[in-house]
């Protein structure tokens, strides 16, 4: 079994850190966001590296603190391919019971700009699950435009960062506050392949690179600010970065690093 490399990596070396939420809490206090060794996060490190979707970690951890039947009936069901989250967490949010959605990177390539493909062959419930799902994030769209003008997230395009808001938007709806970190790795030199990957420098870096990926799709002045709904669920975009525990191990011959 080859090693992970790159974001994956990195993710895991910091759950199995025994710091996880002891870091948690220090790179997120000033945007309201503590963790304590109480909490409940999946993966849990090597050991249990498995990812989950945001509905199978709400049902174990969550049921209690908001709406999570209006949240559930939501997106296309779990039976089906759903996204799945490099870190969820239970977290406390001003002081309030919440949810950290984390999703991670190790190197700029890790960004992914398309947008959700649907195969010419898609069976009919594929093209149905496609079509749901669009619709779940142009509801998202247009809720978070009421807030601030400039969203355009899409189905069609950046897929991934567009079902994250839309997730996020969408648990905050039924009461949750919630917290989306995307979280940048800073320093793994043993990443780059060529001139086609390079390695996060430092917080600044990042920040750029953020800004870029998220031109056309947030407003600018988005990430860092508190959306609150009705029923006091609440979203917050962050961007961070954390040095790396160990650079990724070199790549096998002929295989593809993260």
């Amino acid at each position: 079994m080859s090693q992970p490399r790159g974001s994956l990596k990195h993710v895991l070396d910091l759950l199995d850190s025994g710091r996880f939420a002891q870091t948690m809490s220090i790179l997120l206090g000033k945007d309201g966001v503590q963790l304590t060794e109480k909490d409940a996060w999946r993966p849990q490190g090597n050991v249990d590296p498995e990812e989950w979707t945001v509905r199978r970690f709400c049902a174990e951890h969550c049921t209690d603190l908001f709406d999570f039947a209006r949240f559930d009936a939501w997106w296309v069901p779990d039976k089906y391919r759903n996204p799945q989250w490099d870190i969820l967490s239970t977290c406390t949010i001003d002081d309030q019971p919440g949810l950290l959605l984390v999703e991670a990177k190790g190197n700029d390539q890790e960004l992914d700009w398309n947008g959700k493909p649907l195969s010419d062959k898609a069976s009919d419930q594929s093209r149905e699950n496609h079509r749901i799902i669009g619709q779940c994030i142009d509801e998202a769209s247009a809720a978070l435009n009421k807030h601030i003008p400039g969203f355009a997230i899409s189905r069609d395009r950046h897929y991934q960062l567009s079902n994250r808001i839309a997730t996020a938007w969408k648990l905050a709806q039924c009461g949750l506050p919630v917290a989306l970190l995307y979280l940048g790795f800073s320093g793994d030199e043993g990443i780059r392949a060529g001139d086609t990957r390079h390695p996060i420098i430092d917080h600044d870096h990042w920040q750029r690179l953020m800004g870029s990926y998220l031109h056309g799709l947030v407003p600018q002045h988005f990430p860092g600010m508190i959306l609150s709904e009705k029923g006091g669920g609440s979203i917050r975009l962050i961007i961070k970065t954390l040095p790396i525990i160990q650079i990724s191990p070199p790549a096998k011959e002929g295989s593809c690093a993260s």
